[in-house]
């Protein structure tokens, strides 16, 4: 099996950790909740990315790449761009007082991409990748970025980003497991993406149908026949 060039990104949903409680319904709702964004963020990069898998609460995207001198900018921004909008609306037509769909606005989007060599094996409907550039790109998750809502860049496409971005990163270096410390760059995600149109408030009769809905979709994990977050295996309970 040949190996190809690949772009890699992982959208990352901060303050992840927080937003859960022990609470089953809670747990179950958060559940919910983090799947319709992930789901935003997918279907924003659709057409740019395809998807490899979901891991914990963030989502793992590929496509073939020849050179890294593609603009990722306004993928990057339609994908800040759906992730907010989302959680505005969820926000906006919620009625349901529980910890996870209160805490939904304090949820912020996180991405970092990065460029090299894998292997790219479909299986099923999912495509499973290998090689050091998806060690690299997971490890840059760890990182000691001082902003809530960033993309942080390897250097080979920092230095390939257009002039106007170039003019908007920050360098930093990054000490990585097993690699050392490996020069980066960030910018402000929301930089990208400008204002977010405000979510249209539904008509009650739909808010609460859907509140009824999502009732009846925690009742598996208040059952114990699910359990919440077992998607999720990146994030402590």
């Amino acid at each position: 099996m040949a190996s190809r060039k690949v772009l890699l990104l992982i959208a990352d949903i901060g303050g992840y950790t927080k937003f859960i409680r022990a609470h089953k319904t809670s747990l179950a709702h958060a559940d919910l909740i983090v799947h319709e964004l992930l789901e935003s963020v997918v279907q924003a990069a659709r057409g740019s990315f395809e998807l490899s898998k979901l891991e914990g609460d963030a989502v793992f995207l590929f496509t073939a790449s020849d050179s890294p001198s593609a603009d990722l900018t306004p993928v990057l921004a339609e994908m800040h761009r759906a992730f907010h909008a989302k959680q505005q609306m969820i926000e906006e037509n919620q009625i349901c007082g529980c910890a996870a769909c209160v805490g939904t606005g304090g949820l912020k989007l996180k991405v970092v991409a990065h460029r090299g060599e894998a292997l790219v094996r479909k299986i099923r409907h999912c495509h499973e990748l290998t090689g050091e550039c998806v060690i690299v790109v997971h490890r840059m998750l760890k990182n000691e970025v001082p902003l809530r809502e960033y993309v942080l860049f390897s250097d080979e496409l920092a230095r390939a980003a257009n002039a106007e971005t170039q003019c908007r990163l920050v360098a930093t270096r990054l000490n990585m497991e097993g690699f050392g410390e490996v020069p980066t760059a960030y910018l402000d995600l929301s930089q990208l993406a400008g204002e977010i149109p405000p979510a249209v408030r539904l008509p009650w009769p739909m808010r609460f149908l859907a509140y009824v809905w999502h009732g009846v979709l925690a009742i598996p994990f208040r059952l114990g026949m699910k359990r919440p977050l077992e998607d999720f295996h990146n994030i402590p309970e």
